[in-house]
Order: structure tokens, then sequence, then C-alpha cells
């Protein structure tokens, strides 16, 4: 949910901005972002991933084909990365990443 909000803040600006957590390395980042959730219950998580997945989605939709396979369309972007690239690696193919962790997680609650 993170790495969405943080792009639904890219497409809607089309620049590269964010939180300062993108300056660490990810392993240290994603322990913050664990750490700064790990307490709240999970109905809560899932509704709040529900609405910025929304947000994302409308984010997404708003742009067009340029932009996704144009930096130059995003201030501050890279000239070699491609923007849809970057999305998608803060989305859905970051979703294979955490899915067994968060399988065997599900499974010890039940």
């Amino acid at each position: 949910m993170w790495g969405e909000r943080e792009m639904i803040g890219v497409c809607k600006q089309h620049a590269l901005v964010g939180s300062d957590l993108w300056n660490l390395p990810e392993d240290e980042r994603n322990a913050v972002i664990v750490a700064e959730q790990r307490d709240r219950p999970l109905d809560e998580v899932l509704h709040e991933e529900e609405q910025v997945y929304a947000q994302l989605l409308e984010a997404i939709q708003a742009l067009s084909d340029e932009d996704f396979n144009d930096s130059h369309h995003f201030r501050y972007m890279p000239e070699e990365w491609t923007p849809w690239q970057i999305i998608a690696g803060c989305s859905f193919r970051h979703y294979r990443d955490h899915m067994p962790s968060i399988r065997a997680w599900l499974q010890q609650k039940v």
C-alpha cells in the first residue's frame, strides 16, 4: 500500500516525488514501513488499501500512453527509466515479492 500511495503522487504531479524513505535501501525502507503499520488492525489496513488502490487506479487512468513510456513527462525522473516500469514495480509487480510472507502470516492467523 505504501508504494501505491507514493505512485499516486508521481502520477498526479508528473514528478518523481515522495517520501524520504526512498533514500533508504529497500530492506530498511520495508522494515520502517512494517514497524509503522504492525499494530494496526487488519480490517483497517485492508480498508485503507482498497481506498489507496482506487486512487492509484484513477491516477493511472489519467495518464497517456506517452506518459507511461517517456521519462521526460515526469520531472526529476532519470532519462533511462521507463515510467510504467516504475509504477508497476511499486504496485502489481511488487506484490509477488511479498505475497508468500503475507500468505504465511494469514495461515498463522487461521
